[in-house]
């Protein structure tokens, strides 16, 4: 257990020194009913009505950069830019809607068809924040067939 933790401690470390841009990997926006909001606790589950697996790359300046899928490659997963783009998030409609962050990755390349690894990548300790605001941790489930997130820890 204490090489675990020593190995994670590492790899954040190396991640943080590095000279590669930095990139939060996010689910697409998604609305929650403000009578949801009010009453979210441990162990609901929101919908967040995306039936695949697509995932949005966000710089630090909060703007929308790549889209994403995740495709298997080999015995792995990774994720693959499925389109390059630059989109503001600072607008009225994105202001409103929620966000769950499953962490950052660092790449030098933003291009069609690149191949992300995912292991920094963290399913099951998902951040979700409406704007900057955090509100909750989850972790990603599925049901129905379609992407849902079932909470973990509540702060508002």
């Amino acid at each position: 257990m204490k090489v675990d933790n020593q190995s994670k401690k590492l790899s954040k470390l190396v991640e943080s020194k590095s000279n590669l841009p930095r990139y939060e990997i996010i689910l697409p926006p998604f609305g929650i009913k403000k009578s949801d909001q009010k009453n979210l606790k441990t162990d609901s589950v929101i919908d967040t009505a995306l039936s695949g697996l697509e995932f949005w790359m966000i710089d630090d300046t909060t703007q929308l950069v790549a889209k994403l899928s995740l495709q298997k490659d080999g015995r792995h997963y990774k994720l693959v830019i499925t389109e390059v783009t630059k989109e503001s998030l600072e607008t009225k409609e994105y202001k409103k809607a929620f966000f769950a962050s499953l962490g950052y990755i660092q790449s030098r390349l933003l291009k069609l068809n690149h191949k992300i690894d995912i292991s920094t990548l963290n399913f099951e300790d998902i951040s979700i924040r409406q704007n900057t605001k955090e509100i909750a941790k989850s972790k990603m489930v599925w049901l129905n067939q379609k992407v849902s997130l079932q909470i973990t820890k509540v702060y508002v």
